[in-house]
């Protein structure tokens, strides 16, 4: 019997929170896959909550949603039901957390307008692609070129890249030094915002386009809104947004053309040609495009490297894929059929022609078994196109095997299956 002022409790495990006990011990002690999806797919809706607190947070909520994943396979991973905790709250706490360290990580001081985000993606990209083809670091010029960009606005939007980023207040050991990175940050903010001029010019053509056109292009313009943003405020979908943008930008050049108004600087020249290309999804099987796949892929790298944990690069190659059409709907079906096969939180990719990459988060050599599960899926399946098919596969895992993204692209590249 409990003594004077002590109280003991006894409380009974509903049916569901010892169903939900076996499978945390399943996947803790087995690495069991389908106690893993079970406990990711009954989380979900918290994951999705969680994220919709951080929805103004101007990235788009399926990267929130992916981030919460990665929280909550961390909490299956490291619960210990022995501290008394439930596993939902012990959950809540490790899903916070990790969309934080995501923001934060992606942070800067100054919220640069989706113009500037976009063209320094590109200037990036040029000058990867310019290193890797000469052999050192290339010069302005030669990103100038490659960008087909002014040398002075490749110089502006890539010291605005140096200059937004958050301080850590253990990199600066110079107390002199902080007023004149302020001055820095504040001039060329400044100067890659538009001009009164260029506004006006703007505005004016704006104003002859269809009414939808006009949400969206002043948002993009005029407020700073990406196109993610712009969808959420008019309650479409961001293909939608990203379709109207491309048509309304095209309508006003015409227009601009046609009243014999000069497009006013190169700075709204770099605005509208950012628009144009690069979507992150492929147009034939609305997969992530190889874009995407390489930035995410560097992220995935180093956030496994922060925390300890690996990352797996699963490539498929299939063949024969015919022409035309055909060909199109078996690309498809054959992006569908991946993606369905693998977890909710790995990022399935088109990587070429005939080829698919899958990034999975928190997973080692275990993932060959994806690839043998996909290859017999398809040859036992009841699309005839699938089942002809011939799939070759190759896995590579960090950092067991590669450190550096562009190495575990080569290790990972398709071999026969039996290789």
């Amino acid at each position: 019997m409990p003594s004077k002022g002590s109280f003991c409790v006894v409380e009974e495990l509903s049916t569901a929170d010892f169903e939900q006990l076996q499978l945390l011990r399943r996947a803790k002690k087995h690495k069991d896959p389908s106690a893993i999806n079970a406990l990711i797919k009954a989380h979900t809706p918290l994951v999705k909550s969680i994220a919709a607190r951080f929805i103004n947070s101007g990235e788009p909520f399926e990267d929130l949603v992916q981030e919460g994943v990665l929280g909550l396979l961390s909490a299956i991973e490291l619960f210990d039901e022995s501290h008394g905790i439930k596993f939902a709250t012990y959950a809540h706490h490790l899903i916070t957390g990790q969309i934080r360290h995501y923001l934060r990580d992606r942070g800067t001081l100054i919220r640069q307008p989706a113009w500037v985000q976009e063209l320094r993606s590109k200037l990036e990209r040029c000058r990867a692609e310019l290193a890797e083809e000469l052999g050192r670091e290339p010069t302005i010029s030669e990103i100038a070129q490659r960008s087909r960009l002014k040398e002075q606005r490749v110089q502006e939007i890539l010291a605005l890249g140096r200059s937004s980023h958050v301080l850590r207040l253990d990199e600066a050991t110079d107390e002199a030094e902080r007023p004149a990175v302020e001055l820095e940050r504040t001039k060329v903010a400044s100067q890659a915002s538009l001009s009164v001029e260029d506004r006006i010019a703007v505005d004016q053509a704006i104003s002859k386009l269809r009414p939808v056109e006009q949400k969206v292009i002043r948002g993009f313009f005029f407020h700073d809104m990406t196109q993610t943003e712009i969808a959420r405020k008019l309650g479409v979908s961001c293909n939608y947004v990203s379709r109207v943008l491309k048509t309304g930008l095209s309508r006003l050049q015409e227009i601009l053309a046609v009243s014999g108004v000069v497009v006013p600087s190169d700075r709204l020249q770099a605005k509208m040609m950012e628009v144009e290309p690069d979507s992150v999804l492929d147009p034939v099987t609305g997969l992530y495009n190889r874009r995407y796949f390489a930035e995410r892929l560097e992220e995935e790298l180093i956030r496994a490297q922060r925390y300890g944990h690996s990352v797996a690069l699963l490539r498929i190659e299939v063949e024969p894929v015919p022409e035309g059409d055909d060909g199109l709907a078996l690309l498809r079906d054959v992006g569908e059929f991946i993606k369905k096969n693998v977890r909710r939180v790995d990022i399935t990719c088109r990587f070429g022609e005939r080829e698919f990459a899958v990034i999975m988060p928190h997973t080692s050599f275990g993932a060959v078994s994806a690839g043998k599960r996909i290859a017999a899926g398809m040859a036992a399946s009841e699309n005839q196109a699938l089942r002809l098919l011939c799939v070759r596969a190759g896995l590579a895992v960090f950092p067991d095997q590669a450190i550096s993204a562009s190495h575990l692209v080569e290790l990972a590249a398709p071999k026969e299956m039996n290789e």
